[in-house]
């Protein structure tokens, strides 16, 4: 990505010549390119001429206030992507949340904190510059998966071209598996937080649709298993960006109530689908869990778009459900999401899955493994305490249910001890 080795370049908009002075010394001191103007329509022009790496707006002005002009400037198609921290004096709840609305990012109080000023513009050129690179690498596997199917529809006249091709595309996918697996959060993460814990995952292809998600804000850890629409690239795809909104909205708006991440995140992912010239057939989704838990009260909220959580204690499973309804699909305006509240214990397990272990074919009569025999597997799991232990029966008890079976989804488990 050669085009985030250049020197990046802000935009900062403020009626008050002084401010504008000090963020001048305090960019520039830091490396960054800088350009200024000190009223509103100003502003509005050279942003739209510009096209800066990153606005800085000053929401009152005497012209043309900041929230118009961030209104304006999300409505075109050439700055609606720049990311904009508005500037104020006022610490009024109503006026930001109205800043918020416009499609302001972040604000910073007047007067500026140094290290606090810095550490936003850095942040949010970083998730900038995340998301233009899952557009480039959404593109890639695009194009891989077009050449795919090119390939197989040749095979039968040059079957060496095809050989030669299919060789290029794994190269392709497993760069591809390269890159969705540096989207996913380290491991180390959770383990760091909950000790006796694991993840396991098994994929039908060499890249997956499903992917799981961790974070912690504050006091509350946010953990989350996802199942994408298909599986391979495509689910691949959507994985990816299901992750990049996911950090937006919990790393970077700070929402950490699993119902209103699971609103905002079908909010987000239909309008990211809506790009497409036939909207009716864009009926790409996710099935989710989210659960939030706090380090300071032991309260765990869990909301789910068809995806449930199961939960030990003392041996004895609970069942909890999510919504009957995915992330994206069909938008009908009824989707609802709802917190359910678990006061922790010590020794507590807790058990999040995608649907691809329970649907699995296999056994001697070549039946689904089945949510029964799975939670009769769990309820076995239950009594290890090692957490290693735990992921090496489930998988052991998967290969032999499988043998030769041909696996037909992606398969993630997630288990953690309290």
């Amino acid at each position: 990505m050669n085009i985030y080795k250049k020197l990046k370049h802000i935009l900062a908009v403020d009626d008050i010549i002084d401010n504008l002075k000090i963020l001048e010394i305090i960019l520039k001191t830091n490396g960054y390119k800088i350009s200024m103007a000190q009223n509103g329509k100003k502003g509005l022009r050279m942003a739209q001429d510009l096209l800066p790496d990153l606005i800085l707006l000053d929401i009152s002005m005497g012209d043309l206030n900041g929230i118009e002009i961030c209104k304006i400037l999300k409505k075109d198609e050439k700055t609606k992507e720049i990311p904009i921290i508005f500037l104020t004096a006022l610490n009024d709840d109503e006026v930001i949340i109205k800043a918020f609305e416009a499609g302001g990012l972040d604000y910073v109080l007047k007067p500026f904190n140094y290290n606090e000023l810095l550490a936003r513009v850095k942040t949010h050129l970083e998730i900038k510059q995340k998301n233009d690179e899952i557009k480039e690498y959404a593109e890639q596997l695009h194009a891989v998966n077009e050449e795919y199917k090119q390939i197989y529809e040749f095979v039968s006249e040059q079957t060496k071209t095809v050989e030669l091709k299919n060789k290029d595309l794994m190269d392709s996918i497993n760069y591809a598996k390269f890159i969705q697996k540096s989207f996913l959060p380290n491991l180390k993460k959770l383990s760091s937080i909950f000790p006796n814990s694991f993840i396991y995952e098994k994929s039908k292809e060499l890249i997956s649709g499903d992917f799981y998600f961790f974070e912690k804000i504050k006091d509350k850890i946010i953990i989350g298993i996802a199942d994408c629409t298909g599986h391979g690239v495509p689910g691949a795809m959507l994985s990816i960006l299901g992750i990049a909104l996911l950090i937006r909205i919990v790393q970077h708006k700070k929402i950490t109530s699993p119902k209103k991440i699971l609103t905002i995140l079908n909010k987000d992912l239909l309008e990211v689908l809506s790009n497409s010239e036939d909207k009716n057939k864009v009926m790409d989704g996710m099935d989710i869990s989210i659960c939030s838990i706090d380090l300071k009260s032991n309260i765990l909220q869990f909301s789910g778009a068809k995806r449930p959580l199961l939960f030990f204690r003392d041996n004895k499973l609970k069942y909890y459900k999510g919504s009957v309804r995915s992330i994206g699909g069909y938008n009908d305006g009824k989707k609802q999401f709802f917190n359910k509240e678990i006061n922790l214990q010590k020794d507590d397990l807790i058990f999040l899955f995608t649907d691809g272990y329970i649907d699995q074919f296999g056994g001697k009569e070549n039946k689904k493994f089945s949510i029964k025999r799975f939670k009769n597997l769990l309820r076995e799991v239950s009594f290890i305490k090692n957490a290693k232990e735990q992921k090496d029966k489930i998988k052991i008890v998967m290969e032999n249910w499988m043998k030769e079976e041909e696996q037909i989804d992606d398969i993630l488990v997630m288990g953690l001890r309290i």
